[in-house]
């Protein structure tokens, strides 16, 4: 497909790696990577022989193509490889399974115990039953809890061996019925997690529900390495820049075939690396294509344990940040259905994004506009770029659909992705890695910033109070300082941009990335729900200080119901509280409070980068146990919520200092 004529502002080097782009050698190359699994449903894990097997693969690739310095780095992975499983019943054809790192396997003879119904899993469904040493069977509602884990440690608490479970909305809901599915668990290495289809969990379902617990057989090929070793791979093309970097980067481990997630994004790096060496690119910076390992799993019993080999290589590599303009992420790329084309980033890239897409027109999406949007993300590596204040660009999708149906099962294969428009996202996102290396000043423009946080200080929570009315008023002159500072600075870079040596263009980038990686890094926090968008932190307290003004005022009035509802609403309520009144104590601690303890040395890209949690969890169980039993006093519960309201008060108010100053440091980071 060549260049797009009506792109008026497309130059020669640009058009020249656009018609360059060999697609037959994409979609080969990720032919090859997604046929290498461990079974013959795939499965290509971190520190796996699967896995090594495509890290071999991608290594030979960046030789052959002629990238410099190709080498693989090594990094600690807790190596989990799995190799089929299936649950058996007397009488029954055996119902294929999928297991969830890193919980272990079963013996080869398989676990023989009784399969007992417990319902969706919560601690009210297993009031009553005798799980003692048996097979949990589930139907996972993922609007009601939260993830497997979650089941997984209510179904231990009361003493089952197994986990087994089907989804009855989420994932795995392809057309067909048999869609297996597996993720990150976020769960401890002790019982099997087991998913099956939705169409023989509601067989299995129908069964228990006429006859009661029966016999069953796990039966699951699981192998586990705590001390395993995952590999980035490396290869570079040198820039008159040794030390100033871009990133191409995918990851290239996956669950089952993993065409899509993320086959055609590694064969894309690949493919792109490919056009600008065949037409003798000379990059200003040093291309660095990276293909990273364990984005999907790579430790277990965290609520982090995925995208852990990006985290790993940045970690590694602190002098980095302020050294890398930006990190072009290709993951999940062109679904079958999707219909337009997004690319997202942080707001100092956003700018150049509008302008570079001002002209383009997509030629194989129903939707020729292509949208810019503000968002890092947890779902991807970009996250972890952030956190090391690396600004990430993306290909990014709207794919509820896709996560709904296929995304994570054997049905990840070559024949959902769109090739045509595969290969139009992958020639602009090679068009605009080259125009970004050679903008002589760094597009980054710092008014987007200021008026992406000045949108976030609308209006203060009722009953704010004078301490967190007077720090909102700090951060209000501290960003219109910051903001007064990146317009003038437009001028100067528009001067040096026209007039400027080399040297002085260098000099004020490397400004402009310090500028950048202080704000990136400093910014994005994350919530009791990850993977979701980050935010700024004070964003976290500021729902948390209006949910508990709502359950206060409830309570005042006497309406506990309501106070309960304020308190669990998905989308205002307290973070961490939807699902407070479904578990045990001990399950909501260690999904809440004690997954993020900052004590804990496995919080990856989450240490120091997460919300405090507000534990209500009794709060909200008085509340409902005196609804239960006709009492209206809530004196004790409205005294501990407000309290609690105090606390996530003053975390408000620190929020807001923490990010004055940031702005404030920020402002003397731009060149002048």
């Amino acid at each position: 497909m060549h260049y797009p004529k009506s792109w008026s502002t497309s130059t020669t080097q640009e058009r020249a790696f656009w018609d360059g782009f060999d697609a037959e050698y994409l979609f080969g190359t990720a032919d090859r990577l997604s046929h290498i699994g461990t079974y013959e449903m795939g499965f290509r894990p971190s520190g796996s022989r699967s896995g090594h097997q495509a890290g071999d693969l991608i290594f030979e690739e960046m030789r052959a193509l002629g990238l410099r310095d190709v080498h693989k780095d090594p990094f600690p992975v807790y190596a989990w490889d799995f190799a089929g499983a299936s649950l058996e019943l007397n009488g029954w054809d055996p119902f294929p399974a999928a297991s969830f790192p890193p919980t272990p396997g079963t013996p080869p003879e398989g676990l023989s115990a009784l399969l007992v119904d417990v319902g969706h899993g919560t601690a009210a469904d297993y009031l009553g039953l005798d799980v003692q040493d048996k097979i949990a069977f589930v139907r996972f509602d993922t609007q009601r809890l939260p993830w497997v884990d979650v089941l997984a440690h209510e179904a231990e608490l009361h003493g089952a061996c197994v986990l087994v479970f089907y989804y009855l909305n989420g994932y795995a809901q392809h057309g067909s019925g048999e869609a297996l599915n597996t993720h990150d668990g976020a769960a401890r290495p002790t019982i099997p997690i087991q998913q099956i289809s939705v169409r023989d969990g509601t067989r299995l379902a129908d069964h228990l529900a006429a006859g009661g617990p029966t016999q069953a057989t796990l039966r699951s090929q699981v192998t586990a390495d705590p001390g395993g070793t995952g590999h980035n791979i490396f290869g570079q093309i040198p820039g008159r820049l040794a030390e100033r970097y871009l990133i191409v980067g995918a990851h290239y481990d996956a669950w089952f075939h993993g065409y899509w997630d993320n086959a055609v994004g590694v064969a894309g790096m690949l493919a792109m690396a490919k056009a600008l060496l065949e037409h003798g690119y000379r990059p200003q910076h040093t291309l660095l294509f990276i293909a990273t390992d364990a984005e999907e799993f790579g430790a277990p019993d965290t609520h982090f344990d995925w995208l852990i080999g990006c985290h790993r290589m940045l970690e590694a590599r602190p002098g980095w940040s302020g050294r890398v303009s930006a990190a072009f992420n290709i993951d999940t790329l062109t679904f079958l259905d999707q219909g337009e084309l997004c690319l997202i980033g942080p707001p100092e890239l956003l700018p150049f994004l509008q302008e570079a897409m001002g002209g383009f027109q997509a030629r194989t999406y129903p939707e020729p506009r292509v949208s810019v949007k503000e968002q890092v993300t947890a779902w991807t590596e970009v996250l972890t770029y952030a956190y090391f204040g690396i600004p990430p660009l993306q290909p990014r999708f709207a794919m509820e659909e896709a996560k709904r149906t296929i995304y994570h099962t054997q049905f990840d294969t070559s024949e959902i992705v769109h090739r045509e428009r595969a290969v139009e996202a992958l020639q602009l996102y090679g068009a605009l890695l080259v125009r970004l290396d050679q903008q002589p000043i760094l597009p980054y423009d710092f008014t987007q910033r200021a008026q992406s946080l000045r949108a976030t200080l609308e209006d203060a929570p009722t009953g704010a109070g004078p301490p967190l009315l007077e720090g909102l008023n700090g951060l209000a002159r501290a960003l219109e300082k910051f903001e007064r500072q990146a317009e003038g600075l437009n001028s100067l870079l528009a001067q040096a941009a026209a007039s400027g040596s080399d040297r002085e263009r260098d000099a004020l980038n490397d400004r402009l990335r310090q500028a950048a990686a202080h704000l990136i890094s400093h910014i994005n926090y994350l919530d009791a729900s990850a993977p979701e968008d980050a935010l700024p932190l004070h964003l976290f307290y500021d729902r948390d200080v209006r949910a508990l003004d709502a359950a206060l005022a409830h309570l005042a009035v006497g309406d506990a119901q309501a106070a309960i509802d304020d308190l669990v609403d998905a989308k205002t309520g307290l973070h961490g509280a939807k699902y407070a009144l479904e578990v045990s104590y001990p399950v909501y601690y260690r999904h809440t409070l004690g997954g993020r303890n900052p004590g804990r040395s496995d919080l990856f890209w989450g240490q120091g980068r997460t919300a405090n949690i507000t534990d209500v969890w009794l709060d909200l169980h008085t509340l409902r146990d005196k609804l239960d039993r006709g009492i209206t006093d809530f004196g004790a519960e409205s005294h501990s919520l407000r309290e609690k309201r105090e606390a996530v008060a003053a975390a408000y108010r620190d929020a807001v200092k923490e990010l004055a100053m940031v702005l404030e440091d920020a402002a003397t980071m731009l060149p002048k």
